[in-house]
């Protein structure tokens, strides 16, 4: 008797319900937490308007986790929020949102974390290093356990988590002003999806007035923060426009050449 034959590749499931807890409450009470409260403070200037903000950003985090989870039920497979963009609008620009996930957002708000992390490691204990120093030997460490698989990188995530008690804002604001326009994209994208008549096990309660709330929130931010740092977020959007002749060069057609080497 022949041998099954192999089914297509899957992801190995490594990280069980505790990991996965673990892994998306360190993604919201992460080293930030003990800086952005300030940032918030000095702008709005008294408790009643800190709290207000607050609760504003949790009402358009509600919102927006409404309108991922939907695309997620409706778009299962691997890809996330690059499968959502490149076939709601293109694969230009998919492209774009992987190439600032690289070089804006990922990288810098990992930059930021760990600039945080240094400061206040440096209140802590004494450090022969200077904070930038500890911050790249932070983040070198990181990698390399995230390097050994996908379990060793989640029992750090979860051990970090749990232990959690309670220039950062120039990277910030170059990392909000591009990550906010690609929110924005992907909660537009439900309604590309919706008008197609897709429909997923899961629909985001009060469509289509909060996914537009979530979408309007988010280029306000973007608004806001080119108003308020136009030189720092001249970065980000640098950076992300970099990506349009970047991808020409990526799609550009291969001229094969014959045998004697002439195009």
């Amino acid at each position: 008797m022949g041998s099954t034959p192999p089914g297509p590749p899957a992801l190995a499931r490594e990280i069980g319900p505790f990991g996965a807890t673990m892994l998306v409450m360190g993604g919201i009470v992460g080293s930030g937490i003990f800086m952005n409260p300030y940032v918030v403070a000095r702008q709005v200037g008294t408790p009643a308007l800190i709290l207000a903000a607050w609760g504003f950003g949790g009402l358009v985090a509600l919102a927006g986790a409404c309108v991922y989870a939907e695309l997620a039920s409706l778009r299962p497979a691997v890809g996330g929020q690059y499968a959502y963009l490149r076939e709601a609008y293109s694969p230009r620009v998919a492209f774009l949102y992987g190439w600032a996930l690289l070089l804006v957002t990922q990288s810098g708000g990992m930059a930021a974390v760990a600039v945080t992390f240094a400061r206040y490691l440096g209140e802590l204990v004494p450090l022969p290093l200077p904070e930038a120093a500890v911050a790249v030997l932070a983040l070198a460490t990181l990698s390399a356990v995230n390097c050994l698989g996908v379990r060793a990188g989640n029992d750090v995530q979860s051990l970090l988590m749990v232990l959690k008690t309670g220039r950062y804002e120039q990277i910030l604001n170059y990392v909000v002003s591009v990550d906010f326009i690609a929110m924005g994209l992907t909660g537009a994208a439900l309604f590309i999806y919706r008008r197609r008549g897709e429909a997923g096990s899961f629909r985001a309660p009060g469509h289509p007035w909060t996914t537009a709330f979530f979408v309007l929130s988010c280029w306000l931010v973007v608004a806001a923060t080119i108003h308020r740092y136009p030189a720092d977020t001249a970065i980000g959007l640098a950076i992300l426009a970099l990506g349009l002749p970047v991808y020409r060069r990526w799609k550009a057609p291969v001229i094969p050449r014959d045998s004697g080497g002439k195009p």
